[in-house]
């Protein structure tokens, strides 16, 4: 993978917490959208998205240092891996 490629992967994490954001703030004006969906949608996408980065910028030893040590590192796992498995 290509440095611009985790740019790419940073930029769309910020879009999906942007997005997010957005919800929140006019959730009262969006009452007509499936929200539910959107924001599972917008949240799968960004733990995906910090997974392929942690998965490219970090090594074994980090990864494993981080397991034990990072609840938001060990949480993206949880979350990405949560709607696959139920």
């Amino acid at each position: 993978m290509k440095k611009w490629q985790i740019a790419g992967y940073l930029i769309e994490s910020k879009k999906c917490v942007d997005s997010l954001m957005f919800i929140d703030k006019y959730i009262d004006s969006l009452k007509n959208l499936d929200l539910y969906n959107l924001m599972e949608e917008k949240a799968q996408k960004l733990y995906i998205n910090l997974r392929a980065i942690y998965d490219k910028c970090l090594n074994n030893s980090e990864k494993i240092e981080l397991k034990d040590k990072d609840k938001i590192y060990t949480e993206t796992f949880y979350h990405r891996d949560k709607k696959i498995c139920s």
